[in-house]
């Protein structure tokens, strides 16, 4: 909306389904929208003076795969009338372009050289070695991002699934040569899921995984394992691993309680484990303010729902649950130590094969991080180092 006197607005621009506004920059009055829809990054430009949209005809080849694409502005400052962004996706490298708007409403977008403004490690004699795909699952509603090294045989191979499914969350295409990239080296199939809560598809996909929805959550992921990776050879039990943190340890523990034989290493990071607990106390970081994603369990109908599907509370002693990799941080505001290290507990005390000993369950929790691993590269790469160990110790 536009106004000068706050009491009469003018309407400007309307979101469309589908799309999420990720960066709004103003030059030279002219708002400069970059939009992710499905996936696709674009470009709009709105004239303030003339009040119509300015489209650049070269902005819809910026992306190197479609969807799977990701732009983030570079000098949110904009130089004058000068805009530098850059577009990755999870395979292929940052790509640096410069966007010149004047306000003769003439509009250029132009790469260029990366070095001016990244000094990234193999940004010299860079080679994509990688295979990038985006596959929809389950009449659309379910979309999966498959990396892995060219020659790969998709059959019965390594295979590592990350989810994540809450709070309209997407996760970015960035390109990142020391992630999982690194795993695909060590030839595993890496597995993006964008799953009921997810935002990927819009708020439609957001809104079927979320409050009285949220099971939908842990059967999509379910069915990509089942359905699709199982179904057809891709993996199998014995070389499936699973990965989530936060609310995505809360979907894990939720999957593993469902289907305890699903896979054969199951990673729950910072894990959301006793959503019932937490979201009781107003005291809790995690309190009050989730009840709009997850529900009040002071209601009861909500509270049963919930309790329902909660890792905590659903605990199967026989289940023959796979081997596990729990990881916490002491100073975690959001998702406090005491959760994972309850849930690690009740699952040594009462589970059968970890009372055993015919499975591994590993806690272990860093003295210094909050709910992130570190704002330092060297802290976040030790991280990353210890689960990407653990995977190739237990997936063959």
């Amino acid at each position: 909306l536009k106004t000068r006197d706050f009491v009469s607005f003018e309407k400007i621009f309307t979101k469309k389904n589908l799309i999420s506004i990720k960066e709004i920059i103003y030059l030279n009055n002219m708002f400069v929208f970059f939009i992710h829809s499905k996936h696709n990054f674009y470009i709009e430009i709105f004239n303030l003076c003339s009040c119509k949209m300015i489209k650049d005809k070269n902005q819809y080849n910026l992306c190197d795969i479609n969807d799977s694409c990701y732009m983030e502005i570079v000098n949110h400052v904009p130089l004058k009338d000068k805009l530098i962004f850059y577009s990755s996706s999870f395979t292929n490298k940052h790509k640096i372009y410069e966007l010149i708007l004047d306000k003769t409403e003439q509009v250029s977008i132009n790469q260029i050289n990366n070095n001016n403004y990244f000094s990234l490690k193999h940004s010299h004699n860079y080679t994509n070695n990688f295979v990038e795909k985006v596959i929809f699952l389950k009449n659309n509603s379910i979309v999966i991002t498959q990396l892995y090294k060219k020659g790969l045989k998709l059959n019965n191979c390594k295979c590592l699934l990350y989810g994540y499914g809450s709070y309209g969350d997407v996760y970015d295409s960035k390109y990142n040569i020391n992630k999982l990239l690194y795993l695909c080296e060590q030839g595993f199939l890496i597995i993006i899921s964008h799953i009921s809560g997810d935002g990927r598809l819009g708020f439609s996909q957001y809104k079927n995984g979320m409050l009285m929805n949220k099971k939908n959550t842990f059967t999509d992921f379910i069915y990509i394992i089942e359905e699709y990776l199982f179904k057809h050879d891709i993996t199998s039990k014995d070389k499936l691993a699973i990965w989530g943190r936060s609310a995505g340890g809360l979907l894990i523990g939720s999957v593993l309680n469902m289907r305890p034989d699903i896979c054969n290493l199951a990673i729950l990071g910072v894990p959301f484990i006793s959503p019932v607990l937490t979201m009781s106390s107003k005291k809790n970081p995690l309190g009050f303010e989730s009840h709009s994603e997850w529900g009040n369990p002071l209601n009861k109908l909500e509270h049963d729902y919930i309790q329902s599907y909660s890792p905590y509370q659903n605990i199967k002693p026989c289940g023959n649950y796979p081997n596990m990799f729990i990881y916490s941080n002491l100073n975690d505001t959001l998702v406090p130590y005491k959760e994972p290290y309850m849930y690690y507990k009740k699952m040594v005390n009462t589970v059968n094969v970890y009372k055993e000993g015919q499975k591994d369950i590993l806690l272990h929790i860093e003295d210094k991080f909050g709910h992130s691993q570190g704002s330092a590269s060297s802290d976040y790469l030790k991280t990353i180092s210890t689960i990407y160990a653990t995977i190739e110790k237990y997936i063959k």
